[in-house]
Parts: structure tokens; C-alpha cells; sequence
């Protein structure tokens, strides 16, 4: 059966490690650690054994001048774009958002606005980073974003133990802690922001946002991307949840935790 392979949820692929990528797309596989087992699996990149591909970045700019060699394999391709905005005292190594919103319309003019999802999330709220920034920031990318976006994805951060140690060691700032409350104020006006510039909200694995105006979100769903992809749909497609109240079908990840340059101090996968 052919699979979707997704590169990854567990590290950034395309900003630090897209010819490692690359060097694996042209041997025809790559070996993966379980996470949890360590059993090592080989996972087919072939093209008979992949439906497609979902990419999951903040910074696409090393893979864009891959893309004629990937599409060789599977011209089935679908990106999660994370673009905050948030300043380098938490993403320290994000590019600034303007260079990552031209990568974006690039990506949607290449493909289609329906094959880039726009990705405002987590919404890290500190005592030296508001909600109001947030709010300023958000404005400034969905109205570049117009014409090119059709849905952003947004989520609250969660706060595990190791998030808070790393906030605790690494920084002179600290996580405010928000009311069920205020999280579903400030996700309402942020798809009234959205919603001027046609973008729509959905909200992953955070269900208690869900309202007339944000959706859940599917951030890997084989029967949505059957139809963008142009193949049979596969009714019903059982759910394939990575965490709690994620919606996902399922999906074969290649990446690997710990791995990931980006260094976002609010990131639970380093």
C-alpha cells in the first residue's frame, strides 16, 4: 500500500536537513528510530510506495530548489508553513516573517493556496511577549497572506514539564498562564482578523476552541488530500491521532527528535 510520508512532525526537514532528505529520496529509503521503541524501521521513499508528501516547516528556503527532483518521485506535495512572527528570545532561529511569507506565496503560486497550510502556532503569551504583539503581528501576515492562504492553524502551547524547565534555565521571561476563558477570547479575534482576508481558522488538538469560526483541524487527512492529490477517496479513513484531539489519518513520519536546529523555546520535541 502506498503511504503518506510525513517530514516530519518530530524535527524541521526542510530548514535543516533537506539534503539529507534528498540523499535518502534518491537512494529510494531512509531508516527511521521508533521514538519510544528505538526499533529501526526502513521506510520506501520509491515511487510506487508513496501517495505523497507533507512537509512541515518554518523555513523552506533550503528545499525550494528541490522541488523538480522531489516531484520526480511524487508530484503529490503538501506543506504546513509556520510563520509566528514571534521574536528570537523564543524562535531564535525562525528567518523573519516577511522572508518566510515570500517563500510562502511561492509555494502557493507553484502549487495552489490549498496546498500550503499557514500555521500560527503554539501562541507562546509571555510576561515580555503579549498577546496584543501577537495580535499586531497576526494582522501583518494574514494581510500579506491574502489571496495566497485559505486556513491558519493555531493552537496554545502546552506547558509540559520540560517546556517550563527550559523557560525556567534559558530564559528571563515566563509563560502567563491562561484561562480556558481567554484563550477562546483571543482565538475569536484572531478569526475575526482572519476571516477579512478570507483565511479561516482551525485549531489542533485544542477542541475547546472550536466555534462557528474555527474548525478542528485535519493537519493530515487522506480523504482531503485525495481530493487535492486527484486520487480515489477511502471512505472511512480510520483516524490516526498522534496526541490528544488530533484529527490525523494516518501518515508515515521520518524524522527524528532532538534534530531540530530551530531551538524554539517553547518546543517539546527537543
Amino acid at each position: 500500500m502506498k503511504q503518506i510520508i510525513s517530514a516530519s512532525r518530530r524535527t524541521d526537514i526542510p530548514a535543516w536537513h533537506a539534503e539529507w532528505f534528498m540523499r535518502n529520496l534518491e537512494a529510494g529509503g531512509v531508516e527511521v528510530k521508533a521514538p519510544y521503541s528505538g526499533k529501526m524501521n526502513t521506510v520506501s521513499l520509491k515511487p510506487g510506495d508513496v501517495l505523497g508528501f507533507v512537509f512541515w516547516s518554518k523555513n523552506y528556503r533550503p528545499l525550494l530548489p528541490h522541488l523538480d527532483k522531489i516531484e520526480a518521485v511524487s508530484r503529490n506535495l503538501y506543506f504546513h508553513f509556520t510563520i509566528t512572527g514571534a521574536p528570537p528570545t523564543l524562535e531564535p532561529h525562525s528567518p523573519p516573517f516577511g522572508e518566510a511569507v515570500r517563500d510562502f506565496i511561492h509555494l502557493a503560486r507553484r502549487y495552489s493556496p490549498v496546498h500550503v497550510m499557514w500555521r500560527f502556532d503554539p501562541i507562546c503569551i509571555t510576561d515580555r511577549y503579549s498577546f496584543e504583539k501577537h495580535l499586531e503581528v497576526f494582522k501583518r501576515i494574514a494581510g500579506r497572506l491574502e489571496d495566497h492562504a485559505r486556513v491558519c492553524t493555531i493552537s496554545f502551547v502546552q506547558t509540559y514539564a520540560k517546556v517550563l524547565r527550559k523557560f525556567k534555565l534559558q530564559s528571563d521571561q515566563a509563560i502567563e498562564e491562561l484561562t480556558v476563558g481567554q484563550k477562546q477570547d483571543y482565538s475569536g479575534t484572531l478569526a475575526e482578523t482572519a476571516g477579512k482576508v478570507g483565511i479561516r481558522l482551525s485549531a489542533c488538538c485544542n477542541d475547546f476552541l472550536l466555534s462557528d469560526r474555527i474548525g478542528k483541524a485535519h493537519c493530515i487527512d487522506e480523504n482531503h488530500l485525495a481530493k487535492l492529490w486527484g486520487f480515489p477517496a477511502l471512505a472511512p479513513v480510520p483516524y490516526a491521532p498522534t496526541r490528544k484531539e488530533c484529527g490525523c489519518t494516518r501518515s508515515v513520519d521520518i524524522g527524528a527528535y532532538g534534530t531540530c536546529g530551530n531551538q524554539c523555546l517553547y518546543c517539546y520535541a527537543t
